[in-house]
């Protein structure tokens, strides 16, 4: 039988707070990222069952043919360009099913990110004594923290932009 570590982690209110709010932010971000699908995906399929209205002229459901054609492949280019975890997501889901994994997905990454936080700063840091840290007005977690090892600076920086398809923050632990 296999015994599963449970790892647990001091309650820092201000790194709940920080979470929380990463949290939030991210569920905008894949919210947003949905939408856009969703709605890129009815315009195509509203000009596809327009080109082939027979109530309308032929003239008519070719100019609906040819609109939806352009229309079509710039949503495949569109949807190209979404990143492995919001195919994940978004493709092959409705749209409710998108939400309750955009869900499950941020809950999971809050998880992965306090553990990764709480290594990052015992590891330079040893045991949390005293936590001096705070929500800057840009929502990123900042301050210092004294350990049984050392005081560490904590100052953390939000990336999302060029090249970066979802948002994500870095925590600098000096």
């Amino acid at each position: 039988m296999t015994t599963k570590t449970i790892k647990t982690f001091p309650n820092v209110p201000v790194i709940e707070e920080f979470l929380q709010e990463w949290k939030t932010r991210a569920n905008e971000w894949y919210t947003d990222i949905v939408k856009q699908y969703f709605s890129k995906l009815r315009e195509s399929l509203e000009l596809r069952n327009k080109s082939n209205d027979y109530d309308l002229s032929k003239d008519e459901r070719e100019e609906f043919k040819t609109q939806f054609k352009v229309h079509y492949d710039d949503f495949k280019n569109w949807e190209k360009n979404l990143s492995g975890i919001e195919k994940n997501i978004i493709v092959g889901r409705s749209e409710k099913d998108a939400h309750e994994c955009i869900e499950k997905h941020i809950e999971r990454e809050v998880k992965a990110k306090r553990e990764i936080l709480f290594t990052r700063i015992q590891k330079k840091a040893g045991n949390i004594l005293e936590a001096y840290l705070y929500i800057g007005v840009n929502g990123e977690i900042n301050g210092h923290i004294k350990g049984d090892i050392a005081t560490v600076n904590v100052n953390t920086i939000y990336a999302g932009g060029h090249n970066i398809q979802c948002l994500h923050y870095r925590v600098l632990v000096k």
